[in-house]
């Protein structure tokens, strides 16, 4: 899913839940679960979401693994060149 749509979605579902909760309170209309059950799928939302953004993370973080050892290549191949340097 698309990062805004499944942030739109949640806040509709959370503004279900809130209206039905006042409905709740103030009218005595609903039941819990017509308050639950939207607050529940939009729980579930957000953690897809979150779920997503980790795995952007993750995958931010796997460049920089191959970039440190690019660096760390380089510090050896330098640090080979100055022992080359110090036996002359």
């Amino acid at each position: 899913m698309n990062h805004k749509m499944t942030n739109a979605l949640f806040w509709i579902l959370i503004l279900i839940s809130l209206i039905m909760f006042l409905w709740r309170v103030f009218g005595n209309s609903h039941t819990t679960d017509g308050i639950i059950y939207p607050l529940a799928i939009a729980m579930i939302v957000k953690v897809i979401n979150m779920g997503e953004d980790i795995n952007s993370i993750k995958i931010k973080f796997d460049h920089f693994e191959k970039r440190f050892d690019n660096i760390d290549k380089d510090f050896k191949n330098l640090s080979n060149e100055f022992r080359e340097l110090k036996s002359h």
